[in-house]
């Protein structure tokens, strides 16, 4: 038998001792109907029907719909609402606050609206302000700092709706904002790292909860027993001359609790008012006791009360009071001295042009010893002497170049991996030669060591590895990656192979192949890698950015930066190289660019 779900409502204009409206649906709905109708004279066989359906006799359907049907001005629709309430599509709605009928049935407001007073206005929820049709956090927002249409000048950033030289209140600059990485879905913890759907961010870490003596409240984790705001419950906010103390708001603090500019804390925990009001700890700090103390979290030591992460600080390499010596830099625990730290030219020098099809394949690093690069593309091969300054066409190198491949040099030979084979080509000599391979992914980078060690992607997204000496091949399948034209480099830096399974996306992975590790690392500030991928041998990454912009990661900061921008737009067919003698190529057919590194 249906059970039938029943509201009990005070009927319009009168007391509910003197009766009850009471709001019917499903199949009481359905008999008020069929008695109606028969009433007016339809067979007698309708309210059979729908009674049987119920699982009730036909009398038993005329005695529900009677007991159904009080005397306070119920319709056979089975619905009465208390006024100011309207009956809309068979429900009762508050076109006061309904915003899909606000005012009355079917006025709907916008996105960017709520229903107020029966009226549309614009709402943008907490922390944010509708500004010209978009909502921004006044906060942070440098042309909307602390008001829409104020701007900062430029060298200042909005911090907290001022205009200032540098971030404050605890917040870091992350790229052109001030953000609070703390509790910042969208830099959490770091600049670079934005929370997933259906997550925040709590004290720098992405969460998919609040821990458990927290509220969730619009999308942050808020303490009830001390926020105005959310006073024992989300959004139970204290009036203005309230306090909340324990949960409850109050005319003043109790239950030990101190007034510090008009909020109740616990001296002996707030990591702002620690001890006495206004007196914050350190972002490394905790409150304990009122006292504050260093409390490194995981990955950070302690070192002379400053938490720092050993496996990057230069002068905490490996352990405190480990320094590195020099222009040697701290990775991951170990002093390396790179051939270049990193600075580059301010602009890019302009070279001759040469047309060739688009999406080519580029020699993936020029050694010492040798000038210039080698760019190929179906059937042509060319090499651009960076000495005289000129193109050459080389012999036919016996095979086709593949789109957004590359070529990795071993001994004195250029490699690239396709259709299950490894093709060889001497550009001296005009000599190739091929030979069975792991089965590549297509279009995929290839890279070289130190060693002449070979490296690419498999078409099942293992790391191919090719012996220099005896071409003997070994696919490391420890993590299987979805392959997609996958990006390939080599750093002799840091000794590691960096990939980019997919490039329509921006996730990299630094692979270690003496321990097999994978290590994601920050995701640069562009949805995806596309063609350009290189590095300069130095712990330093290479990518372009939307309209020729070039990002520069450096290994032992773990941060992206914008360098210089190419003098041409870029687009999935560009590609970039990196040369022993200093210089950082960047080519789209048919032009030709590069930037000194230094």
């Amino acid at each position: 038998m249906h059970r039938w779900k029943s509201v009990r409502t005070a009927r319009a204009g009168t007391s509910a001792s003197m009766g009850y409206c009471i709001r019917v649906r499903g199949p009481a709905l359905r008999m008020h109907r069929a008695v109606f109708a028969y009433v007016m004279g339809a067979p007698r066989r309708a309210v059979r029907r729908v009674a049987w359906r119920s699982g009730v006799s036909f009398a038993m359907a005329l005695v529900i719909v009677i007991l159904t049907t009080p005397s306070c001005g119920a319709s056979f629709e089975g619905l009465v609402c208390d006024a100011p309430l309207l009956i809309c599509e068979d429900i009762c709605v508050d076109p006061t606050a309904d915003p899909g009928n606000c005012g009355g049935c079917g006025t709907t407001c916008g996105p960017l609206e709520r229903c107020a007073d029966s009226g549309c206005s614009a709402f943008c929820g907490p922390g944010s302000t509708l500004c010209d049709n978009t909502c921004v956090e006044t906060d942070f927002n440098p042309v909307n700092c602390g008001g829409c249409g104020i701007s900062c000048s430029d060298g200042e950033v909005c911090s907290l709706g001022t205009c200032a030289e540098r971030c404050g209140g605890g917040t870091s600059l992350c790229f052109d904002r001030c953000a609070d990485v703390l509790n910042d879905r969208n830099a959490c913890g770091q600049c670079d790292r934005r929370c997933a759907s259906g997550e925040l961010c709590f004290e720098g870490e992405c969460l998919t909860q609040c821990p458990s003596d927290l509220a969730q409240c619009d999308g942050h984790c808020v303490d009830a027993r001390w926020d105005p705001s959310h006073c024992g419950g989300c959004n139970a906010a204290c009036a203005p001359e309230e306090f909340c103390t324990d949960g409850t708001c109050a005319d003043t603090c109790t239950g030990g609790a101190s007034n510090c500019d008009g909020r109740c804390v616990a001296l002996a925990s707030d990591k702002l008012h620690c001890g006495a009001c206004l007196n914050s700890c350190a972002p490394s700090e905790v409150c304990t006791e009122g006292q504050c103390s260093v409390d490194c979290s995981a990955g950070l030591t302690d070192c002379s009360s400053d938490c720092v992460d050993t496996a990057f600080d230069r002068s905490h390499c490996g352990q405190c009071d480990t320094p590195c010596a020099g222009a040697q830099e701290c990775w991951r625990s170990r002093c390396l001295t790179p051939r270049f730290d990193g600075t580059v030219a301010d602009a890019f020098e302009q070279l001759p042009m040469r047309d060739l099809a688009d999406l080519p394949s580029i020699s993936e690093f020029t050694p010492a010893g040798r000038v210039g690069l080698y760019i190929g593309r179906g059937l042509t091969f060319l090499y651009y002497d960076a000495t005289g300054a000129q193109w050459i066409d080389l012999l036919n190198s016996g095979f086709e170049s593949p789109r957004l491949a590359s070529f990795a040099w071993s001994s004195d030979d250029l490699f690239l991996a396709g259709d299950g084979q490894l093709h060889e080509f001497n550009p001296i000599a005009g000599m190739s030669a091929s030979s069975p391979a792991f089965r590549s992914a297509p279009g995929t980078q290839i890279a070289h060591d130190d060693d002449g060690n070979l490296f690419y992607m498999s078409h099942l997204g293992g790391v191919v590895r090719v012996d220099g000496a005896s071409r003997l091949n070994s696919v490391d399948t420890s993590q299987r990656l979805a392959v997609t034209m996958p990006r390939v480099a080599f750093d002799s830096l840091t000794q590691r192979v960096y990939l980019v399974p997919r490039f329509d996306t921006n996730l990299i992975f630094e692979y270690d192949p003496l321990t097999s590790t994978f290590i994601a690392i920050p995701r640069p500030p562009v949805t995806t890698i596309e063609g350009a991928f290189c590095t300069d041998r130095s712990g330093h990454l290479y990518i372009r950015g939307a309209l020729g912009q070039v990002w520069q990661f450096t290994a032992w900061t773990q941060e992206w930066k914008q360098v210089a921008d190419t003098p041409f737009s870029l687009h999935p067919g560009a590609v970039c190289t990196a040369t022993a003698d200093g210089w950082l190529y960047f080519y789209r057919s048919p032009w030709l660019a590069r930037l000194r590194l230094f």
